[in-house]
């Protein structure tokens, strides 16, 4: 449903059952711009491999994604269009849909053999400009989703560093990513509470609590 679709929904009063009937519309609707009409997915371009990928973030609750024609995981992928579109001559690369079956968002995880890009995982400053800084999930309470956070294998984008204790004592040390620095807290007097992580291959969450939710008024792909 395109934004303008819920809207007029809205503003009929029509109520939770015509709301649940609409989300089973599946016919494209064209009347926003350019054509948009649904949410589809976030890419991620992993480093390791996609089976790896996805391991990594059931801890998230994603897992793998079947639509009709079965599970949508597609190795040494050489099609001719596809390289072409996204902007190479040839390549060969993996691809793996992940679902979480809550909120219904994929994400897409490539691995590229060929060509080889750059493997090594940026790490952007939280007001950094440029490109999307980070991917906003709603929680039930935030400060618990940091300490289950915390006390996973989380494996968040490391910053190499070697830490001198003295002269002779140092260690090559990996940092991980938690951009809020300890135990999130209120935006007070807002109702937000929020905190912001980075992943093991460069995306950074945004794990808040307090808006209000509603369900069936965002469109996106089934598979």
């Amino acid at each position: 449903m395109t934004g303008l679709y819920v809207n007029e929904i809205r503003n009929e009063n029509w109520g939770t059952e015509a709301l649940q009937a609409a989300s089973t519309d599946t016919v494209p609707r064209a009347d926003g711009p350019l054509g948009i009409h649904a949410l589809s997915h976030v890419n991620v371009v992993v480093n390791d491999s996609v089976d790896s990928g996805a391991e990594y973030y059931e801890m998230l609750g994603f897992y793998p994604a079947s639509n009709a024609d079965g599970p949508m995981n597609y190795t040494n992928v050489t099609n001719h269009g596809f390289c072409v579109d996204a902007g190479f001559e040839s390549c060969r690369v993996d691809i793996l849909f992940l679902k979480h079956e809550i909120i219904n968002l994929y994400l897409e995880l490539f691995f590229y053999y060929e060509p080889v890009g750059d493997r090594k995982i940026p790490i952007f400053n939280t007001n950094d400009a440029g490109g999307i800084r980070h991917i906003a999930v709603e929680v039930v309470d935030a400060v618990q989703t940091y300490e289950d956070l915390k006390a996973k294998d989380h494996q968040g984008t490391i910053r190499d560093l070697i830490l001198f204790f003295d002269i002779l004592e140092y260690c090559r040390c990996t940092v991980t990513a938690f951009i809020t620095k300890g135990t999130p807290i209120p935006l007070d007097p807002f109702p937000y509470t929020f905190m912001y992580w980075i992943d093991r291959y460069g995306v950074q969450w945004e794990f808040e609590q307090g808006r209000p939710v509603e369900y069936y008024s965002v469109a996106g792909i089934t598979g």
